[in-house]
């Protein structure tokens, strides 16, 4: 018969082709599991199965050419600084391995990839999923950790170990609903989104390839048939792929782009809101599959669900719509970006217009008015109020929310919060008719400014009313990123002697927003206790209240972490997450507060360098941000500008680069000059340092000092951090004289802004090595730099960076010395301090290049591997033309000349990076 899927041997075939794609890409325990479903369903297919893997293990074990024989992975076997545990996965790419550090240095579980020796192909297409996931840094990818050949030969690979179960497997156990199941999807779908801002396809998206641990985080697993895309977008030939999940152009051999794994996405939110795969192709010829992928189209999720998890009513509309878009036949008909799904989704959950639906004016109509359900209401009455802006009509919100909750405990209670209400009202009202009566027009920070004026002259009747009314316009300072202004309105309701006897919601506001102010200027002690104390009033809180028991913990969690007390730190921030995830509503106050603690615990983890964490932690507030249409607000900004700096702490710096001059570009066309545009533009500069751009540091330093001389900021941490950056870039402009200058200017500013036991302590001796290196002074450089590590030493894990910097610089500097046993002993302590690091982070790289380069120095050929291991990395974190880049790539090809010609030594002078 013909193939068309009905022959009912080939049929078999296919079947059991596909059931046996499955048992490979299993653990074993799991494979055994599924075997023994067979047995009990369809005891002939499971025989055969058997019969197959058994011929594969066989298969495996045919004797190799000379050049391999040996190289098959067993137990117990060592693999570079690995020990192999078990057999947990077996493909056509090779055998995984559980394996364990074997060197003492820490310990760590993780899964090694050994590479078919029977393959070429395979081999080749090894070395590229090699150099793809290297570059790439996202939580929700496992990160490659190590990669190299073992002693037969065999090319390995080193990720993390997820300890999971496939998404397909978990939707299965868990029974999530939609709102789960699209939490899922939106972690895949913003982890391929990360792959392709670096230019990487996976083009084999399926549940298989996707883990979902015990806390149902993501992982997405195997690049290992990612193709890097040419500038021209170039076509690949392999067909890796799975058919319910491959795009059409896949089957036809077309160009493979973003837009197949587009496809993909699209196919696994149908099974996700249906529970089948778009088109059944399981048992279909290749011919017949092929048809139907390029022109049946399948039928909506909604209309085909059999999840009782997931009504088809809530797919109906635009997430059928969505599926639908994604899945189009042509590329050019989908979505241009993954974002452009995301953005999708965020809209559609916002009750916002979609992409994917044609505009018609009833679609946008119903979609406005599912929005705006009160508002449009009682619109005809409250017309006047919406003149009063956002940051009013939040908080008027909230106060009502506040009136309702505690009128139904108590009636004067009520009464107590409508006398607030109409002191924040006369507030907002005075002062927006008092500005409008002048023609001159005012930006919000000045706007601001005229508010505290106003306070001033107009101050509330009663104390409680004065207490909210200042508290409202401080945190809308702190939203400005104005905290001076915060603090200096704020602190003096502190001092009056009626203060503790304040209703403990206003008490623990009032001290809370001046411990964010606090913190924010640098006064760590006195940001600690006013946030303690915010605690402690806010506990017994009930109902909405809890808001701010919620923001209290919050900035007393980001002050601990600032304290290096990162266990407190976390503590309370996880404390405050539960509570906020427990409790969220669906009302954009609780989405806000929730976008709020997470983008807290994003600072915590960050202060704790626990980076990976801190990226998602701001992806999820950022998340919450676009979903709610406000990707452009201070408090969004805020959070990208954070990105942006855990991207460069995580070693990344051109991406980093690229993301600072996003988020300094829309802080300036949404929110103009501020502290926190200032602050931004200070972190730039301190990308564009280490890229060793100095002229293009030095303007964005300049901006920031003439912002911080507009808003009369003259102390405090940015103050010491722009003091240490200016000192670095005057160093590579090689003008002592001002480094000297600086540096001392940093020091003041640092005794005055942090703790004698602070590792910023650290970067002004780190600084000053520097400088004496430069002038001439070995010695005292390294004399300095031993105050430095000293220093760094005593942050824990938040100051391994600035540690490791300091071992690497020291190492640097000693390159020319001579004494290669010494030095080999430095770079090897400098690389294992460096482990923790992510394997793409810039500064891992070069300490094991200098760990090459000490090898090299002692006579050991297996240095020059080191370094071209360490190469590519550096490139694709700094750059190709970077001076640690061209360092390693010298050192490389010193050592293949002096392979080529025996008895020429290295030359340790020409070689040594500048300092």
């Amino acid at each position: 018969m013909s193939g068309t899927g009905t022959d009912p041997e080939r049929a078999r075939w296919a079947r059991l082709e596909g059931t046996l794609d499955e048992l490979l890409a299993l653990v074993e325990s799991e494979r055994q599991r599924r075997l023994a479903e067979l047995d009990a369903s369809v005891p002939e297919d499971a025989a055969a199965l058997r019969g197959w893997l058994r011929g594969i293990d066989r298969a495996d074990e045919i004797p190799l050419p000379d050049a391999a024989r040996g190289a098959q992975p067993a137990a117990s076997q060592r693999v570079g600084p690995w020990i192999l545990l078990q057999p947990i996965g077996q493909g056509g790419m090779g055998t995984v391995w559980l394996a364990e550090r074997a060197d003492g240095a820490y310990r760590q579980q993780v899964a090694i990839k050994f590479l078919r020796e029977d393959s070429p192909s395979l081999r080749s297409r090894f070395a590229q999923e090699r150099q793809a996931l290297a570059r790439l840094q996202h939580a929700q990818i496992a990160r490659l950790l190590d990669a190299g050949f073992s002693a037969g030969g065999t090319p390995y690979l080193v990720t993390e170990y997820i300890a999971g179960v496939t998404l397909d497997h978990w939707c299965a156990r868990a029974q999530p609903g939609l709102d789960e199941r699209l939490r899922v999807f939106r972690a895949v779908a913003a982890a391929v989104a990360h792959a392709h801002r670096h230019l990487i396809v996976h083009r084999d998206l399926k549940p298989q390839n996707i883990l979902v641990d015990n806390e149902a985080q993501v992982h997405l697993l195997d690049f290992g048939i990612a193709k890097l895309l040419d500038a021209d977008g170039a076509q690949t030939h392999e067909r890796a792929l799975t058919p319910d999940f491959a795009a059409p152009e896949q089957l036809t051999g077309e160009p493979v782009t973003t837009a197949t794994d587009v496809y993909a996405l699209g196919a696994l939110l149908y099974l996700l809101l249906s529970g089948r795969p778009p088109l059944a192709m399981r048992d279909l010829s290749l011919a017949e599959f092929v048809r139907r992928a390029c022109e049946v189209t399948p039928p909506p999720p909604s209309e085909v669900t059999t999840l009782t998890q997931v009504p088809a009513r809530q797919v109906r509309g635009d997430l059928d719509a969505i599926v639908g878009k994604a899945l189009a036949k042509e590329p050019a008909d989908r979505y241009a970006t993954v974002d452009a799904l995301l953005r999708d989704l965020d809209r559609s959950a916002a009750r916002l217009p979609i992409d994917a639906r044609a505009p018609s004016r009833g679609y946008r109509l119903r979609r406005f008015l599912q929005r705006h359900r009160v508002a449009v209401a009682v619109a005809g009455l409250l017309g006047v109020a919406v003149m009063l802006g956002v940051a009013g009509t939040l908080w008027q919100a909230r106060i009502a929310a506040q009136e309702r909750d505690r009128a139904r405990a108590e009636r004067d209670a009520a009464r107590l919060e409508a006398a607030r209400n109409g002191a924040l009202y006369e507030f907002l009202v005075g002062l927006f008719r008092d500005s409008a009566n002048e023609s001159e027009k005012f930006t919000a920070s000045e706007l601001l400014s005229r508010g505290a004026v106003w306070l001033g002259a107009h101050p509330p009747a009663d104390r409680d009313s004065a207490v909210l009314v200042h508290s409202v316009l401080g945190e809308l300072q702190l939203l400005r990123r104005d905290p001076q202004g915060a603090r200096e309105l704020l602190a003096p309701l502190l001092e009056r002697s009626d203060i503790d006897e304040l209703p403990a919601e206003l008490g623990a506001r009032l001290r809370c927003v001046l411990a964010f102010a606090e913190h924010a200027g640098g006064k760590l002690e006195r940001a600690r206790e006013l946030s303690e104390r915010g605690v402690a009033l806010a506990t017994a809180l009930t109902g909405s209240a809890r808001a701010t028991l919620l923001r209290c913990r919050s900035v007393a969690g980001a002050v601990l972490a600032d304290l290096n007390r990162d266990a407190e730190a976390m503590d309370m921030l996880r404390t405050a997450l539960a509570e906020a995830e427990g409790g969220v509503g669906e009302d954009t106050e609780s989405a806000l507060q929730l976008a709020g603690i997470e983008h807290a615990y994003a600072l915590g983890s960050y202060y704790g360098g626990k980076i990976d964490d801190s990226l998602t932690h701001n992806e999820r507030a950022l998340a919450i941000y676009t979903r709610l249409g406000r990707r452009d607000s201070a408090a969004a900004l805020s959070t990208l500008g954070n990105l942006a700096l855990a991207r460069l702490n995580g070693g990344r710096v051109l991406d980093a680069d690229a993301s600072f001059a996003e988020v300094i570009a829309r802080t300036e066309e949404h929110a103009g000059a501020s502290a926190g545009l200032s602050q931004r533009l200070i972190n730039a500069a301190t990308a564009k340092l280490v890229l060793e751009q100095p002229d293009a540091a030095v303007p964005l330093l300049d901006r920031a000092a003439a912002i911080q001389r507009e808003l009369k900021i003259a102390e405090g941490a940015p103050l010491a951090q722009a003091a240490i950056e200016r000192a670095k870039a005057a160093l590579l402009q090689r003008d002592f004289g001002k480094a000297d200058t600086e540096l001392a200017r940093a020091e003041t500013l640092i005794a005055a802004s942090y703790p004698p036991s602070h590792h910023y302590r650290g970067l002004v001796p780190e600084q000053r090595g520097r400088l004496l290196q430069a002038r001439g002074d070995p010695a005292g450089a390294q004399a300095q730099l031993d105050i430095a590590a000293a220093q760094f030493r005593s942050g824990g894990r938040a100051a391994l960076r600035p540690l490791v910097r300091t071992l690497a610089l020291k190492i640097e500097f000693a390159l020319g010395s001579g004494d290669a046993a010494a030095l080999r002993s430095a770079a090897d302590a400098a690389a294992n301090a460096a482990q923790p690091l992510p394997f793409g982070d810039w500064l891992r790289a070069w300490t094991e290049a200098l760990q090459g380069r000490g090898r090299q120095l002692a006579g050991d050929a297996a240095g020059a591997a080191q370094i071209h291991s360490a190469e590519p990395r550096l490139a694709a974190a700094l750059g190709a033309e970077h001076r640690l880049t061209r360092a390693a790539r010298l050192w490389t090809g010193h050592a293949e000349r002096t392979a080529r010609t025996p008895g020429v030594a290295l030359d340790t002078e020409t070689t040594r990076p500048d300092p």
